[in-house]
């Protein structure tokens, strides 16, 4: 196990060294990263502990991958297998949890806690066997694979957002539905084959604005009806609902083109924080992302 965790940090600074940044100033932007989530304490009191909270299951989402997961069950026993999958939770889990805990927001906290602790048996398969009615089309595939893993996870979040609506409580109803929207982006944490990429037969661009086209429209068919009951039951308030919405569209349209920009290769942990880093600093995915999409129609090219 020791010797796993060991490489497991070998290859992610080789990662990062391959983006053409010094592992030492990858820290320091992780933790200007944190600075500046404790500085949102400040500034929004209201939302930054959800957003917090919402980060850290994020990345630990991707840690929950099937594929990663498969492989380490089959190279260690289960006991190892939980204990390693534990430390990796807490570790990427404390930062948030710390956070949380110095602002005094513990109930989010032990939500937070919660959560994690259960995140260790949640499995992102790539297929699902049972064929769920989706209201989305065959292509692209994302969302309906994402749809039929992750429904209980939208079942729950509407029953909040009801709960919310009948308490009138607009904070979480907003809250539920960034967390609806946002949590889509694991949709697209699949990496397909290149003969399906191929097959759409499109130039790399219009591909990847088809993809950046269907994703925006499909997440908002999910989260509509959050977005309607929050502009009736909350006219006033429409604009904010409205921000969320375009902030979920700009986070899931800065993912897939980080996605093609190194695929076939899966996205690692560095791009992950790197996306993470993006929509907290929401500005700066404005540069990131014309990077990005150039890097990934390159990329493309020798597929389509």
């Amino acid at each position: 196990m020791k010797y796993y965790l060991n490489l497991q940090f070998q290859l992610w600074s080789r990662q990062i060294q391959e983006t053409g940044v010094p592992v030492f100033f990858a820290g320091l932007i992780l933790l200007g990263l944190l600075i500046l989530l404790n500085y949102l304490f400040t500034v929004y009191p209201i939302y930054a502990p959800y957003a917090v909270a919402l980060i850290g299951l994020q990345i630990m989402g991707f840690l929950s991958n099937h594929n990663r997961n498969e492989f380490l069950k089959t190279a260690f026993p289960t006991k190892e297998y939980y204990k390693i999958r534990a430390i990796e939770n807490l570790l990427f889990a404390s930062p948030f949890l710390i956070l949380l805990v110095i602002h005094a927001e513990f109930l989010v906290a032990t939500g937070f806690l919660i959560l994690s602790v259960l995140m260790l048996f949640l499995k992102i398969k790539a297929f699902n066997q049972k064929a769920i009615p989706t209201p989305f089309k065959k292509k692209p595939f994302e969302f309906i694979i994402g749809f039929r893993n992750n429904w209980a996870t939208l079942l729950i979040l509407y029953i909040l957002f009801s709960i919310g609506l009948s308490f009138d409580n607009f904070n979480l109803g907003l809250v539920c539905m960034a967390l609806a929207g946002l949590s889509q982006i694991r949709n697209y944490d699949l990496t397909e084959s290149e003969f399906y990429v191929w097959n759409y037969s499109m130039k790399p661009k219009d591909f990847l604005l088809f993809k950046l086209k269907r994703a925006c429209i499909q997440l908002s068919a999910i989260v509509f009806p959050m977005l309607l009951a929050l502009i009736i039951r909350y006219p006033s308030y429409g604009i904010f609902s409205l921000c969320v919405l375009l902030i979920c569209c700009i986070a899931i349209s800065f993912f897939i083109t980080v996605k093609y920009a190194v695929f076939p290769r899966a996205i690692q942990i560095p791009e992950y924080l790197l996306f993470c880093i993006g929509i907290v600093l929401l500005p700066l995915a404005f540069f990131l992302f014309p990077y990005y999409f150039n890097k990934a129609s390159q990329n493309l090219k020798s597929i389509l």
